[in-house]
């Protein structure tokens, strides 16, 4: 159900994990070139694509397929809050990822400058995961005193 709280941080999330992949993270500095590096492997004869570059596209793909799934599993809302929190676990290390990993092999005459925009978008999807999470939490709670009263 999309009218829940709790979906709207979800759907969210699958946002947040779409503009992480189609803006740029960080950028390759050359002596007469500035190129933008993305998630999406977009081919350039300038730089490599590295395996933080890899591995930050793939956690993002399970960030994106675990939300999808979690949005819609709202009749299981215990396996859907189980899910919510392994949500922030992948969001945790796509922050760290796409902080301390370089997305690109670096060569000669080349720098690499995070610009620290995937960095922020993680610590909203972990928010995001969390607030979902917490949602979700007091959705239970009010069912099972509900169904005390009966």
């Amino acid at each position: 159900m999309i009218q829940r709280i709790q979906s709207l941080y979800l759907f969210s999330l699958v946002i947040l994990s779409v503009v992480l992949l189609l803006l740029p993270s960080a950028e390759a500095n050359f002596s007469n070139h500035q190129s933008p590096i993305y998630l999406l492997p977009i081919s350039s004869e300038l730089f490599q694509a590295s395996v933080g570059q890899l591995a930050a596209m793939i956690i993002n793909a399970i960030s994106l397929f675990t939300t999808l799934i979690c949005i819609f599993l709202y009749k299981k809302r215990v396996l859907q809050l189980k899910l919510s929190f392994g949500l922030m676990i992948v969001w945790l290390v796509m922050t760290l990822i796409l902080s301390f990993v370089p997305l690109a092999q670096e060569q000669e005459g080349m720098q690499l400058i995070n610009t620290n925009f995937g960095s922020l978008l993680g610590i909203f999807g972990m928010l995001g995961a969390y607030m979902a999470a917490r949602h979700i939490k007091k959705d239970i709670e009010l069912l099972k005193s509900a169904d005390r009263i009966r």
